[in-house]
């Protein structure tokens, strides 16, 4: 479930990224203001969804999806930190501490989803040992 999510809401949110991106806006400005808002609200759907599907389907939260959601909060912050400093005040000093984050939470976000399977084979391969 986390794997999907986190692909889909990634492949989501870089097309919408690029659309605000390519469109006509009147100034730059307003063409931040709107990228980062809508990185915002790609990380906060991304967590309902995740939150409501764990909810619907009556399960547990692993820690892989822990994870993720922890990672999709620091992300939401991230950009938020970045509206404020580069939407409304233009103060763009932030950008390599951004970018350095960035590909940290990115990489810790997939190390958690590709860790998950090997660890659940792990357990039902002892488990079936054991029987």
């Amino acid at each position: 479930m986390v794997a999907l999510c986190v692909f889909l809401f990634h492949m989501l949110g870089s097309e919408i990224a690029q659309f605000f991106l390519n469109i006509f806006m009147s100034s730059v400005h307003d063409r931040i203001i709107v990228f980062y808002l809508t990185g915002i609200m790609n990380f906060f759907l991304f967590t309902l969804v995740l939150f409501c599907w764990h909810r619907l389907r009556g399960c547990l939260f692993s820690l892989a999806s822990r994870v993720c959601l922890y990672i999709a909060c620091i992300h939401i912050v991230l950009k938020m930190l970045e509206l404020v400093a580069r939407g409304y005040f233009d103060y763009h000093e932030l950008k390599t501490l951004y970018i350095v984050t960035v590909w940290l939470c990115n990489l810790t976000m997939t190390f958690a989803i590709s860790v998950y399977p090997f660890r659940e084979t792990c357990s039902y391969l002892s488990k079936a040992a054991k029987s």
